[in-house]
């Protein structure tokens, strides 16, 4: 696909290609951002060049890092997004824009300032900002919208297929949600030039002179088609067709995936997503993982780990905070959280204590002033205030003993009350001897002080409740409830203790939250570096569970990695063979990989692409040792998922894909094709391929690092001779053609033969076909004419040909008249079959 990497303007100067069409020389660049199921998708055009970018889909969450990377790499004049936007969202951009805006003469705040106030209300206003109707943004609208581009370069007889092909070599139709943010773009841009004029009193149109993707500074450019072959995720559907739900499947995800978190699990998700190519990033990263995987420091990781598994997610708890009140269950949260975070600064400072200052990752060092920092003041805080024994047994905020006087005088004279009550009660009874002989006088909260009797025999014959001097309330079974003067005093006296007992708690607990707030951004941080270090701290896991190494990362035009393994396959089989991946001067930039059928070849390519990967998301890699360069793209061409809904053929999904590589190979790029033109006729496929190879190496300046899988011999032969950039391998093999044992080693050389007649007899096909393939390839190899194959009367020339060899079996040699039986048989047989006699 045609892709920029570190998009910027230009100043690009084009005529108009009609009398309708103005080109817009404004410099102005409109921006579409939506953000729909945590993946962002944008498209942004350019008025002086009047290209059009689409922003490969993106995983992103809170805090939006990518979304303010996103508006200070491009600077746009004019944000579309969707009415329907989330409002977190919305307030995100309105910050993120308001921020990037004043760049220029103030520092940018910090992610952590983005979510000064969440409500809708309190939404700055900014006229750069369009929010449009959601129904602009469908997808099957902004594929239609991009469809119907009239582009330069596309000729006006092509058809609808013929256009989406083109189309598909540049822009990627799998990133929905960019394309739904182009179909927003597109409909705001024709609206504002049809709503414009230019010097000769025309309506303007919106033209593009060119459609491409791109990605964000530092980011590895991968689209969804790689993601799917390099098996980075696989998702696995519930069998159950009354459950739409899915599950994380054996995928490279999959087995590094060891967070405890649910902020890990998900920032882990997005580094994924993410790849970079920022050598100081990965650096960083692969530090962290060195200092878990030491040995020395086992125990440190499992301290970390049990620290880990109490932090919960505070993003919602921050959110809450600001709009309305905690409940318990979030105070106890929070409160463990930070507790946690604490135990996690104590945990590396005393690991980190007997260590050299510059062995400490940076991580390290910035998570350990947390002992002295806030979070300190906070627990404190929250532990002097919240009783947390008793709030956790009876699920309600409970303020601790001496926190309040007022608090603690209304608890002691609660807990005097059943002396009181119980003498009161004998009172009573005195009082109300002809009516009454027991009562007990209790306190019901939010009712007050009652008297309360078992019902009389009286009571029960007249169904008359009534007592002089006392006021009937309610009945319950045998119970019968009353006011009395007396309970009217308790009123007076003692009030609804417990009633104000939670008033003032919850004043307490609004003070306090109150205060908590205040330390917001500190939260955050928490949960960013927490999240951050579960990552990694799960790339550790994997690389000491699965024996992993360090790479070493360079950005030298270099790849050597010794002993490589594919992380995936070596767990579905065992022993697996490793090889060596070497790209460089002394090694070639173009590994033209041959070799028989089912010996290997895909799953080589897939992992040299999957351990390029793995280095460039900070992670160790299976190999005994390595050395990576920096990649800027991935672009693989393995497997074709096909689809109905493009109408193209498998061979014609393999055109759109070489073209969009063969549009965007540079130094920096590694490209790896399998068995391109095996759709189509040998010759068509053989020279497509070659002219694509011979393409992409001819700028030895810009010679990406590729390997190509083929069973093309003429390739060999005649068109790619082996230099000092190509260089031939095979996957070895060993024994004659009827028995045969891969080896799945690597080595220097071509092969001559595919073996397909041996796969294919390991597959069960039918032993005469398999010997009639073999005649017919004879025959074709010798240029002869190929007769027709009957099957009905090749078996019964087998049934003849069997008689004659039993008959031979027992034939008695010596005797003449037995060698004249066969011989008359043999020649029986012959005529049967019409087979030539000589003699």
């Amino acid at each position: 696909m045609e892709k920029s990497q570190s998009p910027r303007h230009r100043s690009l100067s084009v005529d108009a290609f009609s009398s309708t069409v103005v080109y817009d020389k404004s410099g102005e660049t409109y921006l579409s951002i939506i953000w729909c199921n945590e993946r962002l998708g944008a498209a942004y055009y350019e008025a002086d060049t009047a290209i059009l970018y689409l922003l490969s889909d993106m995983l992103e969450s809170y805090p939006f890092d990518l979304t303010k990377q996103l508006l200070e790499e491009i600077n746009p004049v004019t944000i579309i997004s969707s009415a329907k936007q989330d409002d977190v969202f919305l307030n995100a951009l309105h910050k993120c824009s308001s921020s990037v805006s004043h760049s220029s003469t103030k520092e940018s705040s910090s992610h952590t300032d983005v979510f000064d106030d969440i409500s809708e209300e309190n939404l700055p206003v900014d006229k750069s900002i369009k929010l449009i109707s959601s129904v602009e943004f469908r997808y099957d609208l902004g594929k239609r919208k991009l469809l119907d581009i009239d582009l330069p370069a596309i000729p006006y007889h092509y058809t609808e297929t013929e256009r989406y092909m083109y189309l598909a070599s540049m822009i990627s139709f799998d990133d929905v949600t960019s394309i739904r943010a182009a179909s927003g773009l597109i409909w705001y841009l024709d609206k504002k030039y049809s709503c414009e004029k230019n010097d000769r009193n025309i309506a303007k149109k919106l033209f593009v002179s060119c459609i491409k993707t791109f990605t964000l500074k530092n980011m590895v450019y991968m689209d969804q088609l790689s993601y799917c072959n390099l098996q980075v995720f696989q998702k696995v559907n519930h069998p159950s067709a009354y459950k739409q739900t899915s599950r994380e499947g054996l995928s490279l995800f999959e087995i590094l995936n060891w967070t405890t978190t649910v902020l890990g699990n998900k920032l882990l998700k997005s580094w994924f997503y993410r790849p970079t190519y920022d050598d100081k990033i990965l650096k960083k990263r692969l530090d962290v993982v060195s200092y878990f995987t030491n040995p020395i420091n086992s125990g440190f990781a499992k301290t970390i780990k049990a620290h880990l598994r109490q932090v919960k997610n505070l993003c919602r708890v921050v959110a809450t905070m600001r709009a309305s009140k905690l409940s318990v269950t979030e105070w106890l949260d929070l409160l463990k959280t930070l507790q946690s975070a604490l135990g996690i600064s104590n945990a590396c400072l005393h690991a980190t204590s007997s260590s050299f200052p510059d062995e400490i990752p940076p991580l390290f060092k910035y998570i350990m002033k947390w002992a002295d920092g806030e979070i300190v003041g906070v627990v404190s805080m929250i532990c002097n205030v919240i009783d947390v024994s008793a709030s956790k047994e009876i699920n309600r905020f409970v303020v601790l003993r001496g926190v309040s006087d007022v608090i603690d005088n209304m608890l002691d004279t609660y807990a005097t009350l059943p002396e009181v009550l119980g003498e009161l009660a004998e009172q009573e009874v005195t009082n109300y001897t002809p009516y009454i002989s027991v009562c007990q006088i209790v306190y019901m909260r939010r009712i007050g002080y009652l008297l309360f009797t078992p019902k009389n025999d009286a009571m029960k014959e007249s169904k008359s409740y009534e007592i002089p001097g006392m006021e009937f309330v309610a009945l319950s079974n045998e119970t019968v409830y009353y006011k009395t003067p007396t309970t009217r005093k308790l009123d007076e006296r003692f009030g609804d203790i417990l009633e104000d007992v939670a008033y003032q708690e919850l004043e307490i607990s609004s003070q306090l939250q109150d205060a908590v707030a205040e330390h917001a951004s500190c939260f955050l941080d928490i949960m960013q570096h927490t999240a951050e270090l579960d990552c990694l701290l799960s790339f550790a896991t994997a690389a000491v569970q699965f024996d992993y190494i360090r790479p070493e990362i360079t950005q030298n035009r270099m790849l050597q990695v010794l002993g490589s393994r594919h992380p995936l396959q070596e767990r579905l089989c065992s022993p697996f063979a490793p090889n060596d991946i070497q790209f460089g001067n002394e090694h070639g930039f173009l590994k033209i990989l041959t070799g028989p059928n089912a010996s290997g070849k895909s799953v080589f390519l897939k992992q040299v692409g999957i351990i390029v990967y793995m280095a460039h998301i900070g992670s160790f890699v299976p190999a005994e040792k390595a050395t990576i360069a920096t990649v800027s793209s991935i672009y693989t061409m393995i497997r074709n998922p096909g689809s109905l809904s493009t109408s193209l053929s498998s061979f014609a999904h393999d055109l759109v894909r070489m073209s969009s590589i063969t549009k965007n190979p540079n130094r920096c790029s590694l490209i790896l094709i399998d068995e391109f033109g095996k759709g189509t006729a040998m010759l068509d496929g053989v020279s497509l391929l070659s002219s694509c190879l011979l393409h992409m190496i001819v700028n030895t300046d810009m010679l990406p690092m590729i390997i190509c899988s083929t069973h093309f011999q003429r390739l060999v032969q005649n068109l790619l001779s082996p230099s000092q950039i190509v260089r031939y391998q095979i996957m070895e093999t060993y024994g004659n053609g009827v028995d045969m044992t891969y080896l799945y080693q690597l080595s220097d050389g071509v092969c001559d033969k595919s073996r397909a007649f041996h796969v294919a007899r390991d597959a069960g096909i039918p032993s005469e076909l398999i010997k009639r393939g073999e005649e017919v390839c004879k025959i074709i190899h010798l240029n002869a004419s190929v007769q027709p194959f009957n099957r009905a009367s090749s078996i019964t020339c087998q049934k003849f040909f069997d008689k004659v060899a039993y008959l031979a079996l027992f034939c008695n040699l010596k005797d003449t008249s037995s060698r004249k039986q066969l011989l008359q048989n043999v020649r029986e047989t012959m005529l049967k079959v019409k087979m030539p006699l000589n003699g």
